[in-house]
């Protein structure tokens, strides 16, 4: 089993837990910067090179994921941001 088939099968990537949480992408990192949320348990770093008719194409892509609990943990407090705003 390759590493990023043991993260896919363990793992949320984040936009899984993005859909899971019911939150986006900006919720995530403020709640990161504010230290309510962890930040990811592995982050992939791939350097890629492509070649094709149109020529070389290089770029770096990252994937971040996170314990497959932390949706529960990311609704806890979008819940709790919500009582605190209907009061």
């Amino acid at each position: 089993m390759t590493l990023f088939e043991y993260l896919s099968n363990h793992y949320f990537d984040q936009t899984q837990l993005l859909q899971s949480s019911q939150i986006d992408e900006e919720t995530l990192l403020l709640w990161q910067e504010k230290g309510l949320f962890p930040k990811p348990a592995y982050r992939l770093n791939s350097d890629i090179e492509c070649s094709s008719y149109y020529g070389l194409h290089k770029c770096t892509e990252y994937w971040d994921y996170f314990a497959r609990g932390y949706d529960k943990w990311a609704k806890l407090l979008l819940s709790q941001t919500e009582i605190s705003a209907s009061k």
